[in-house]
């Protein structure tokens, strides 16, 4: 399989269907089943290293995201400060003295 290999959702709904079908036909043996000692703990161990690497995958973005909307935030009070303010202060001011 590849590397880049993304499923779509019909692929996705099959390996659904067949997982559901083995269980429904080895029901008896799946409730006789008892897991070897520490399983959860390693489960767990599994779980948690995984979604770790999510938090890191994803802080770059949220770095890269904040650093634009301050920067983008930063030219609009720019931008506003030197072309609009003063017009609406020379407005406000003609119509008081008129």
């Amino acid at each position: 399989m590849e590397k880049d290999y993304k499923p779509d959702s019909e692929d996705i709904d099959k390996f659904y269907d067949n997982l559901f079908q083995y269980i429904k036909d080895h029901r008896e043996e799946l409730d006789k089943y008892i897991p070897e000692p520490k399983h959860e703990e390693k489960f767990l161990e599994k779980l948690n290293r995984s979604i770790k690497k999510v938090i890191v995958s994803i802080v770059p973005h949220i770095i890269r995201a904040s650093i634009i909307t301050i920067v983008v935030w930063i030219v609009t009070f720019i931008v506003w400060r030197i072309f609009l303010y003063p017009v609406s202060i020379i407005t406000i001011l003609k119509s008081l003295f008129n």
